[in-house]
């Protein structure tokens, strides 16, 4: 009888992996010539006597238990940056684009100056002291997307770490810009009244000139970031509201440096500078941080 005879189509498992295994009963006395082979198709047959022996009339009784599935609610999917509304905050971006582009239209000689300005002195001080009629328009502009830049960023720092959470983009939108704007219009009223209270306003109005224009450029700087940071999942927004942050550590540090050559140049005793910064730029800073902290 051959292999596939021994399988017949009766058998409960018809698989070639059951093989046909020797079976040796090691009873004492019991030689080789006694070894009993065991068929595998044979002992599964439902015709093998052992499972005829069965008694068909008896009664077979499976409990049952009725599953209930409770009823679920489907919940819309999210993107993963979808707490930032990326949306709102794309068409502030283009419009930021439009306006850079227009910038760069009208006023491509000054805003190639200004790049100049932010390295060379030489460069910034003649910025400084030209008196063309349309400079105040160009500041402006700058002055206008450097704020939007900053409020979008801020708008960025409250989403991330959950702060104002209650209030719609919009809202935290106008707050954050706000809150930008009024900072500009504080620091501005504040380096005058400095220089009024020490009799040099000449030298703390370059100050402000210099500190709006390393503002203004970082500002520009951290539009990309911002743009990266609007569509990117929460770890890699954190790293860009992080560089963001660096930049702007950075950019003061610039000022610094080139503030206090301006007050050694101009004579000013250097106390008063160092009594400006220490309440004039480092406590905000350490008020906004302790602030922040809190908040998260």
């Amino acid at each position: 009888m051959n292999f596939d005879s021994r399988l017949a189509t009766d058998s409960i498992f018809q698989s070639k992996a059951i093989p046909i295994i020797p079976h040796s009963f090691t009873q004492p006395g019991v030689g080789k010539e006694n070894y009993k082979y065991i068929d595998w198709s044979d002992l599964l047959s439902y015709k093998h006597p052992l499972h005829q022996s069965a008694n068909p009339n008896k009664k077979l009784f499976i409990e049952q238990h009725r599953s209930i599935i409770p009823s679920l609610t489907p919940v819309p999917h999210q993107k993963i940056n979808e707490y930032k509304n990326p949306d709102f905050l794309l068409s502030i971006v283009l419009f930021l684009l439009l306006l850079y582009a227009a910038l760069n239209t009208l006023f491509s000689k000054y805003l190639r100056q200004f790049y100049y300005a932010t390295f060379i002195y030489s460069e910034s001080a003649r910025l400084y002291k030209d008196q063309n009629a349309t400079l105040p328009t160009f500041y402006a502009w700058l002055n206008i997307i450097a704020v939007i830049i900053f409020s979008v960023d801020l708008y960025l720092v409250f989403r991330h770490f959950g702060i104002f959470s209650n209030l719609s983009s919009l809202s935290l939108f106008l707050l954050s810009f706000l809150y930008i704007l009024g900072f500009y219009l504080v620091k501005s009223i504040l380096i005058n009244i400095i220089g009024w209270i020490i009799g040099r306003q000449d030298i703390f109005r370059e100050y402000l000139f210099h500190y709006l224009l390393y503002l203004k450029f970082t500002a520009l700087l951290i539009l990309p970031v911002i743009f990266f940071a609007i569509f990117s999942n929460i770890i890699w927004t954190e790293y860009a509201l992080f560089f963001t942050g660096i930049l702007l550590v950075i950019a003061h540090l610039f000022l610094y440096v080139r503030a206090t050559k301006i007050i050694i140049k101009k004579g000013v005793f250097i106390f008063y500078w160092i009594l400006y910064l220490c309440t004039a730029e480092f406590i905000p800073f350490l008020l906004l941080y302790k602030y922040l902290d809190k908040g998260v």
